[in-house]
């Protein structure tokens, strides 16, 4: 295996891989809102429909003055960093054994209102707002 070459152990030796990930990944609480640096928008401003031609469509909910994403498998909160950047956050209807940080960004547009959403994996995914 490339992991075992890149870390210099011996090749002959069988290695176990019997770790999960909920071995390795601990949720942090969700933060309240960034005071410091408050989001530029109200956050019902956030909530729609946005989609991207690969992934499909997400939803953005607020409950309790809570964000939350919505894919088609499963629900994540979005805790706020600072300005129009948030992160997922597992909620307990996700298996805890999946790490579910992501960063997204919303954008906006000419007249300072929310155009898109941005995910960011390897390369940003974009995903447009749809009407409300």
């Amino acid at each position: 295996m490339i992991s075992i070459r890149m870390l210099g152990l011996d090749e002959n030796k069988p290695y176990k891989y019997e770790k999960e990930t909920y071995d390795i990944y601990k949720p942090k609480p969700i933060k309240p809102i960034n005071e410091q640096f408050k989001p530029t928008h109200n956050l019902d401003d956030y909530c729609g429909e946005y989609t991207n031609k690969g992934y499909g469509t997400i939803k953005i909910t607020k409950e309790n003055n809570q964000l939350y994403i919505t894919f088609p498998a499963f629900k994540f909160a979005l805790e706020h960093q600072k300005f129009d950047n948030f992160t997922t956050r597992p909620t307990n209807e996700l298996p805890q054994q999946m790490n579910p940080e992501f960063d997204f960004n919303f954008n906006l547009n000419e007249k300072g209102e929310i155009k898109e959403l941005v995910m960011y994996t390897q390369e940003g995914v974009i995903f447009k707002k749809g009407k409300n």
